[in-house]
């Protein structure tokens, strides 16, 4: 008979969860200009909190309000979801139910453009860009310096990568609390 029980969840290490903290520090401090057409500090401290809680209590319904949403060939919302995937696509009910209410919007042309379909539908399919992989790749205790991966982000586009730089930052925030 075992009496001692183990807390198996996981725990990300300090360097990690370091790694995390100053990205979203940056965050909270950065007053980029976005699709939204809100500056980059006002979606991740507020302005997106009804639709970031959203998508994680009602993924559906989550989808719906930021899909097609915003400026840009690639609305500022889709690119948001594709971050906000980026660092939240572990297997499970809440995936599940993500993956599902995005590939029903992007089936259809009514709600977003055909390049956002695309890579929203790549990003399901778990294929980023290089840059964003940099990036997750420095959060994973990855070499090179956070500026540098996150400039490479943001200079894609006029705003995508900003606004998909939002969606990862948002999401790490809740991951974090």
């Amino acid at each position: 008979m075992f009496d001692t029980w183990y807390d198996s969840t996981y725990q990300p290490s300090s360097p990690l969860v370091d790694r995390y903290n100053a990205l979203i520090e940056l965050g909270r401090r950065a007053t980029w200009p976005t699709g939204f057409q809100r500056p980059f500090n006002a979606l991740v401290t507020g302005a997106l909190d009804q639709e970031i809680a959203a998508l994680q209590t009602e993924p559906g319904r989550g989808v719906a309000v930021l899909i097609g949403r915003g400026l840009g060939l690639t609305p500022a919302g889709d690119d948001f979801l594709l971050g906000y995937w980026l660092v939240n696509q572990t297997p499970g009910p809440w995936a599940t139910a993500f993956q599902a209410a995005l590939l029903e919007k992007i089936s259809s042309p009514s709600y977003t453009t055909t390049v956002s379909r695309n890579y929203l539908q790549w990003a399901l399919e778990g294929h980023f860009s290089g840059s964003l992989l940099a990036l997750t790749n420095w959060l994973a205790g990855g070499d090179g310096q956070l500026t540098e991966r996150v400039h490479s982000v943001i200079d894609y586009g006029n705003t995508s990568g900003r606004d998909t730089l939002a969606g990862m930052v948002a999401g790490l925030m809740q991951q974090t609390g």
